[in-house]
C-alpha cells in the first residue's frame, strides 16, 4: 500500500466505493503519523472529508478500520511473495533482502500495533476473521518462499510449529530497528544488518544434528 497523503476528497456523493476508499486512505495516513492510540474516528472523518456519522455508516469503530487496513497490507504482502522472481529465491539471504523493504514499510505504518486485531475492541469486529486469514495466508506464502530459497541452496529447514513465529519475530525486529537511528549511532549500514540477520535466520532454522537422526 503506497504512502497516504491527506488531501481534500473529490469523491462524488453516492459513490460508496470511493467514499470507503477515502476513509481508509485517511486512516492509513493518520495511523502512520499519529499511531493507533491517537487515531480516532473524528480525526479520520475530518481527514477523509466526511462527517463522523457518515464514517459510522461504513465502519462501526476504529478497530474495524484498522483490521481492514491490515487485511489489505497482508494481502499485498502475500501477493508480492507469490510473484517473486526466481532471482529473489536463489537463497534465503536474497529473499530476505528482497522482502525487507515491504516489511519496513508495513512496520512503519503499523508498528507495535501490528497485532492489535487479536485483542480488545477489534476482537469483536466482523472483519477480524478476514484479518486472521490474511495473516495466515501471508505466513503460508512466506514459509513457502523460505523453503524454496533454502532448497535452492541445498538446505532443509526445520518444520517445527515455532518456525514461522520465530521468522516473523526476527523480521519485524529488524524492520523496527531499521526505523531507528541505531545504524548511525553504531556505525553500520542497514543493508549489512539485513544480510547478517538473513544468514543468522537461516542457521537458526536448520534442524539440529540430533533432530536429523
Amino acid at each position: 500500500m503506497a504512502d497516504v497523503q491527506s488531501e481534500p476528497t473529490t469523491t462524488r456523493w453516492g459513490d460508496r466505493v470511493g467514499r470507503r476508499r477515502d476513509i481508509l486512505r485517511a486512516a492509513g495516513d493518520l495511523l502512520e503519523r499519529e499511531g493507533y492510540d491517537r487515531m480516532n474516528v473524528r480525526a479520520i472523518a475530518q481527514s477523509a472529508g466526511v462527517s463522523p456519522a457518515t464514517l459510522y455508516a461504513y465502519f462501526p469503530n476504529k478497530g474495524e478500520i484498522f483490521a481492514t487496513l491490515m487485511v489489505q497490507r497482508f494481502s499485498d504482502l502475500r501477493l508480492a511473495l507469490d510473484q517473486l522472481a526466481p532471482d529473489a529465491l536463489r537463497s534465503v539471504e536474497a529473499l530476505i533482502v528482497r522482502l525487507m523493504p515491504e516489511l519496513v514499510d508495513l512496520y512503519r505504518h503499523f508498528g507495535r500495533h501490528i497485532h492489535e486485531w487479536t485483542r480488545g475492541e477489534v476482537e469483536r469486529s466482523p472483519t477480524v476473521a478476514s484479518t486472521k486469514q490474511a495473516f495466515v495466508d501471508a505466513t503460508t506464502s512466506l514459509e513457502r518462499a523460505l523453503r524454496t530459497a533454502a532448497s535452492n541452496e541445498g538446505i532443509e529447514l526445520d518444520r517445527g510449529p515455532t518456525v514461522m513465529p520465530f521468522v516473523w519475530s526476527t523480521l519485524f525486529g529488524i524492520a523496527d530497528h531499521h526505523g531507528t537511528n541505531m545504524p548511525g549511532t553504531l556505525g553500520y549500514k542497514r543493508d549489512e544488518l539485513t544480510r547478517y540477520a538473513a544468514r543468522a535466520l537461516q542457521r537458526g532454522l536448520e534442524p539440529r544434528a540430533e533432530e536429523k537422526t
